[in-house]
């Protein structure tokens, strides 16, 4: 999977626009890598904000960790997370955001639009959507989506150094 800027990409790595070629430099990972053993992990000892104080105090989440967020409501959820994301992108500008979203790409691409974080946030999206596949197809899909946005971020911090966050909207189907 080539690593982008601020591009959208489809959930096997392709490139959905042309301006997103502009960054593709050749390096590659798999979307399916080996798991890094619990002894080449860094301690988690860096704070990241997400603006919630409660969240914040209560449940704070430090670079490194990982973080599932349940909720009954996908559009508060995916609130939650922009808001999270541009908190991130305010505080540490180099920090690399990827955002796999499963579901609804255009409505999610609309709400980074409107935070004005959208050139900062590379979307993952699947290829087909659910009124031309079988129901197993949106799952595989789904796993391949996130995978994809897990592979991309990971290879912003193996390659640049960089922190990153991934999230990935509802798996549901």
């Amino acid at each position: 999977v080539p690593p982008t800027s601020s591009s959208d990409t489809q959930s096997l790595g392709d490139l959905m626009d042309d301006a997103a070629a502009a960054f593709d430099d050749g390096y590659t990972r798999a979307v399916f890598s080996p798991i890094p053993q619990v002894k080449d992990i860094a301690l988690i000892n860096n704070p990241m904000l997400t603006g919630i104080t409660m969240v914040d105090a209560l449940a704070p989440i430090g670079r490194g960790q990982n973080m599932l967020f349940v909720g009954h409501d996908i559009d508060d959820m995916r609130r939650y997370s922009i808001d999270f994301l541009s908190k991130q992108l305010a505080t540490s500008p180099d920090v690399k955001c990827v955002y796999a979203a499963i579901d609804d790409a255009d409505k999610v691409s609309d709400l980074l639009e409107a935070e004005g974080i959208a050139d900062s946030v590379q979307i993952v999206a699947p290829e087909s959507s659910a009124d031309d596949v079988d129901e197993m197809s949106i799952a595989a899909e789904a796993v391949a989506t996130a995978s994809t946005a897990c592979a991309l971020a990971e290879t912003h911090a193996l390659r640049d150094g960089a922190h990153t966050i991934v999230v990935v909207d509802t798996v549901d189907w």
